[in-house]
């Protein structure tokens, strides 16, 4: 992920923990590794209006089939800190995230 105006900070945040573990309709909290800053005003906290860019890449087996090969899953999503959901990101910001993922994870 990183933040929408800054595709170069693109990082690795790996998450392994679902790994191997088949759960129908379970669902993962995000921890989030990425610092915001917050003004606190007497009872009241502001967070800035930061926009992050997320590609999740999920890579799976198929448990009835083992001799087929690795499934691959690609996911771009714009989030808002804050917000309640993610949503899709935009054409013009998986353009902006590409080659740092190529980058990273070489493809």
């Amino acid at each position: 992920m990183c933040p929408a105006n800054k595709p170069h900070e693109f990082r690795n945040y790996v998450d392994a923990t679902a790994a191997n573990d088949i759960r129908p309709g379970t669902k993962f909290n995000w921890d989030q590794r990425i610092g915001v800053p917050i003004k606190v005003t007497g009872q009241t906290i502001s967070l800035p209006s930061l926009e992050l860019i997320l590609y999740i890449r999920i890579t799976y087996n198929d448990a009835w089939e083992s001799k087929r090969m690795q499934y691959v899953d690609d996911f771009y999503l714009s989030y808002i800190v804050g917000n309640a959901a993610a949503a899709h990101a935009t054409s013009e910001q998986r353009m902006m995230i590409e080659e740092h993922i190529k980058r990273i994870y070489g493809q």
